[in-house]
């Protein structure tokens, strides 16, 4: 299924089993999409963001973070991460400090984190605590949505970690270049009306043409995306990255012998 699709209908089943108990801010609003830093979904009661949900496939990518090779001591260290989630790579590092020679030299194919499992589940938990993730949403089939707690996320996940050379997401537009780059895109966007909020700068179309989300807009040595909210004709203009860093990344597969619904386990913590 389309990655936009699944969390449209994601989205769509949290808020019809929610029956308007809570205000739930999801991709329709913005939220997560393409930007790994973002949790897909965002639940608040009274105005309080009370925890946060995760949309995933089957098969997914989860969680991910840039470690470094240094070479002079042969040894790694993290990339640029926020201090608040230095604690959820400690263990994974520490073990591969312990096996220079073994991921030396990451690829784009990947080598394959020769650790024991529950390190990594144990790291994927630490994000979830960091994220304030309390439920993932995921499907057995097409349109049979369902919520899994983060507790009881070992039973119904099986894991496996990869470290490769990655490049790089995509990230909301820096203000250094904000308004060289809007004065840009007003020559080629006649009509559209430029504003700001709490992410980022946001282009909207008078008409109903709408952007390929997947194009890509050169401006000097910048590559520039345009990331669609929702179903409206408004979009964030966001900045491609040139990097490509060696990264750990996890990967979370449902199991298809067995799986808790914690549907009932929501509706409790919403009440």
């Amino acid at each position: 299924m389309n990655w936009k699709i699944t969390e449209k209908y994601a989205e769509s089943f949290l808020s019809d089993i929610s029956k308007g108990m809570v205000n739930i801010v999801g991709p329709s609003s913005g939220v997560g999409g393409s930007d790994s830093n973002e949790v897909d979904i965002k639940i608040f009661k009274k105005n309080k963001n009370i925890f946060n949900i995760e949309i995933k496939e089957r098969k997914s990518q989860i969680s991910q973070f840039v470690v470094l090779i240094d070479k002079k001591n042969k040894s790694y260290k993290l990339g640029d991460l926020k201090k608040s989630a230095v604690f959820k790579t400690s263990k994974i590092l520490e073990h591969m400090k312990g096996r220079y020679e073994y991921y030396k030299n990451p690829n784009q194919s990947g080598i394959k984190l020769d650790c024991e499992i529950d390190l990594i589940y144990e790291c994927i938990d630490n994000y979830f605590q960091e994220k304030n993730i309390e439920f993932i949403i995921t499907s057995k089939n097409e349109n049979n949505f369902f919520l899994i707690h983060r507790q009881n996320f070992k039973r119904n996940f099986k894991v496996e970690g990869l470290y490769r050379k990655k490049r790089s997401g995509t990230s909301y537009l820096p203000k250094k270049n904000k308004g060289e780059i809007i004065d840009f895109l007003k020559t080629k966007y006649i009509d559209a009306e430029f504003s700001n909020d709490e992410k980022g700068i946001k282009i909207t179309l008078k008409t109903d043409t709408q952007i390929r989300s997947v194009n890509e807009i050169k401006f000097q040595d910048i590559r520039l995306f345009l990331s669609r909210i929702g179903e409206s004709n408004s979009y964030y203009i966001k900045k491609k990255s040139n990097t490509n860093s060696p990264t750990v990344i996890f990967t979370i597969q449902l199991d298809s012998e067995k799986y808790d619904e914690d549907n009932k386990l929501y509706l409790e913590m919403i009440k």
